[in-house]
């Protein structure tokens, strides 16, 4: 018996990033994956016009800012696919090819989720639990945005958490980096974003009832400890 193939969905948050996320939801559309959706959270810059400007995508646009995780909320909530890919508008050296090796791990059902990993020294020491670049089943991981859609940057380790005990794949994504902060705006404005993103993950483990036992499995365990 023939079974269907899941079908995706790409999912492009973006926040004032008309400079550089072009390229990406054009590989987006090019890698032949599935729907493209861009969601604009409520960016200052003609990010909206550049999305919309690009054939094959669908924009998301609201008027509030709200943060890194109700943006891919509201982009999986108006996806059609069974997985969710999840991708940072700002990233260099990407490639239809890196998207589909995310993709691959889910649609031949040996695994419930999939990171990629970046090549460069601070990704991997660093930043690996944190990165975007991902794939889920939308009806798993679909419950778990609904609570976590006001976490801002704590996203990641958010789900990394609740897939503690999930089949969840490091894929290399070797040549891939994201545009780094200081590139991107002023000094002090480099500054202050990444101050408030590493902020937002240090209280959300803070917060938590449980803070080794969450820094454990949200940072460490399926991406430095080597369970896979």
């Amino acid at each position: 018996m023939s079974t269907s193939v899941p079908t995706v969905s790409i999912i492009v948050p973006a926040f004032n990033e008309h400079e550089r996320m072009a390229g990406v939801l054009q590989i987006a559309v090019d890698s032949g994956l599935g729907e493209v959706i861009c969601v604009n959270d409520a960016s200052s810059d003609n990010t909206r016009e550049i999305a919309q400007s690009i054939k094959g995508v669908k924009v998301v646009s609201y008027d509030k800012n709200h943060g890194k995780a109700y943006a891919v909320w509201r982009g999986v909530n108006e996806a059609k696919g069974d997985i969710v890919l999840f991708v940072d508008a700002d990233l260099i050296g990407l490639s239809p090819a890196l998207l589909a090796s995310l993709v691959a791990p889910l649609r031949d059902g040996q695994y419930d989720a999939a990171v990629g990993i970046r090549g460069e020294i601070w990704d991997k020491v660093f930043f690996r639990p944190v990165n975007g670049d991902r794939a889920y089943f939308k009806k798993d991981v679909l419950p778990y945005l609904e609570r976590f859609r006001d976490k801002g940057y704590g996203l990641e380790l958010s789900l990394n958490y609740e897939y503690r005990n999930k089949r969840v794949k490091m894929v290399a994504f070797e040549g891939v980096h994201q545009f780094f902060q200081f590139k991107k705006k002023s000094f002090t404005g480099a500054v202050k974003q990444l101050g408030q993103q590493w902020r937002e993950i240090y209280l959300l483990v803070l917060r938590h009832e449980r803070p080794l036992h969450f820094f454990y499995y949200a940072y460490l365990y399926h991406f430095y400890v080597g369970r896979q």
